[in-house]
């Protein structure tokens, strides 16, 4: 996810959230800002929670401030704070989407035209890069060795 804070008396400040990078000891402080579990804080940030974008504007910050607390994260206005999904994560919706049969089709439409238009994600394909590497040492088996002894 790409997030952009442009407030109108500062400098626009642009980064590329991937929640599969966050650390364990961040996730619980996210966690202890936002009040509820890490997952729950994901999901509200993907539909749109002020919130829980708030916390996150906060953790992304950090990165260069790690002392700003959170009660010092700015008061912006809802339209100086951006969330666009990459195209990893739109795919990862609309497959997901697909499967809940009672969603109109102007759902996966609107899905669809976000698609052709979402920029690439470095994030993101870390993570199917890492989600591939699973699935095949999977399928090797456990031996590891990418092969099955011959007999």
């Amino acid at each position: 996810m790409f997030v952009t804070y442009s407030p109108d008396d500062g400098d626009v400040q642009q980064w590329e959230f991937a929640a599969s990078e966050v650390t364990a000891s961040q996730a619980e402080e996210v966690e202890r800002a936002y009040g509820e579990p890490w997952d729950q804080f994901l999901v509200a940030v993907f539909s749109g929670g002020i919130r829980a974008r708030r916390v996150l504007l906060w953790h992304l910050m950090r990165a260069e401030h790690p002392t700003l607390l959170y009660a010092d994260t700015p008061d912006f206005k809802v339209g100086e704070l951006e969330c666009e999904f990459d195209k990893t994560e739109l795919q990862q919706l609309r497959d997901k989407a697909a499967q809940d049969k009672s969603l109109p089709a102007a759902v996966l439409a609107h899905i669809d035209a976000e698609l052709a238009t979402a920029p690439e994600g470095t994030a993101g394909k870390a993570q199917l890069n890492r989600s591939e590497r699973r699935t095949a040492s999977r399928s090797r088996g456990s031996s590891g060795s990418g092969s099955k002894p011959k007999r």
